[in-house]
């Protein structure tokens, strides 16, 4: 399969442990290595202590193409993928949630970009509660 040339962005929030998010953030990775020559994965993290450092050490490690930014206060969701946003330097960004976005549907996200969309959203098929 032939790479594409564009540079693609994939900024993500994690509010809990780094820990939950390692298996995500690694297929993620994969995924894009097969698609694209050249990718980031933006992990914000708002509001941490440094207790996080060994997985922080293993995910920088051992998933290419990852910056991590920690924020020095809780803040808001909107706010944290604002600095993602202001952060990311790619051709193509992708915001993606690990807990309900599948990894395979940002390739698919970014052609749709590149046929002519502006932007893309995306709406789930899951029925929520009417309290949702």
């Amino acid at each position: 399969m032939i790479k594409s040339e564009s540079f693609v962005s994939v900024v993500t929030v994690i509010h809990g442990h780094l820990e939950e998010v390692y298996e995500p953030l690694r297929k993620l990775s994969l995924t894009l290595d097969e698609s694209y020559s050249d990718y980031e994965i933006v992990v914000v993290v708002p509001g941490v202590n440094s207790t996080h450092a060994k997985i922080e050490d293993r995910i920088l490690k051992d998933i290419n193409c990852v910056r991590i930014i920690l924020l020095s206060t809780p803040v808001y969701h909107d706010v944290a993928l604002a600095a993602g946003l202001e952060n990311a330097i790619g051709d193509f960004v992708v915001l993606w949630n690990p807990a309900a976005d599948p990894v395979e549907i940002v390739p698919q996200i970014v052609e749709q970009c590149r046929a002519g969309s502006d932007i893309v959203i995306g709406v789930t098929n899951k029925v929520r509660s009417l309290r949702y």
